[in-house]
């Protein structure tokens, strides 16, 4: 059985490297940022996560 999320917080702190890594990781896998963010009319963001 699959779930569906709808909010999720997560807590990371600067030293939390593998967390970073894993959140980064999750975020390109299942979210269009790109799309997002012409939905909003904002900057396309470069492949380093920086505008």
């Amino acid at each position: 059985m699959t779930s569906k999320i709808d909010r999720m917080t997560v807590k990371t702190d600067p030293g939390d490297e593998e967390k970073i890594k894993v959140i980064q990781q999750t975020v390109a896998k299942h979210i269009d940022l790109d799309m997002i963010l012409k939905k909003i009319g904002a900057e396309k963001v470069s492949a380093g996560g920086r505008r």
